[in-house]
């Protein structure tokens, strides 16, 4: 039912932004996100899509429950997606301390990842910075500078 359910929302998703097709592909995610018996790749898939659905009509408080279910399981593939996109519906609804909380969460666990940058521009600025310091000068022996140049 789980992987039916996932495949079916996938399919519907191509009749989107209709907002017939919206309420089938949200309905029908939760669906196989609810699964709980079955928690296979599907489940995390269809959770993950239902919240980017509400995220996109900016219904942020339905998008916070599946996305907390997905950044509980660190294994997940969605995982850090999962909490960039609580931070972000956590700081739209005003929470400015979960924002925060989750901010600093993903930027521990992932310093360097795509997400963790979007956070936090500060840490952009200093990865711009450093990956914009001078080439370093190469010298290479030569027979001109003599035998002392070489052994260096």
């Amino acid at each position: 039912m789980n992987r039916l359910a996932g495949i079916l929302g996938q399919k519907y998703e191509d009749f989107l932004p209709d907002s017939a097709a919206f309420d089938i592909v949200t309905r029908v995610y939760e669906k196989s996100a609810s699964c709980e018996k079955d928690e296979t790749d599907w489940s995390e898939r269809s959770r993950y899509r239902v919240a980017m659905l509400w995220i996109s009509r900016e219904q942020w408080a339905k998008a916070i429950a599946p996305l907390e279910v997905i950044s509980k399981n660190r294994k997940s593939d969605y995982y850090s997606r999962a909490l960039y996109w609580r931070a972000r519906a956590e700081k739209a609804r005003g929470n400015r301390l979960a924002f925060t909380q989750l901010s600093s969460r993903l930027t521990k666990e992932f310093p360097i990842h795509y997400h963790s940058l979007l956070l936090t521009p500060r840490v952009l600025f200093n990865a711009a910075q450093n990956l914009s310091l001078p080439e370093p000068t190469v010298h290479f022996a030569s027979n001109q500078l003599g035998k002392k140049w070489d052994e260096r």
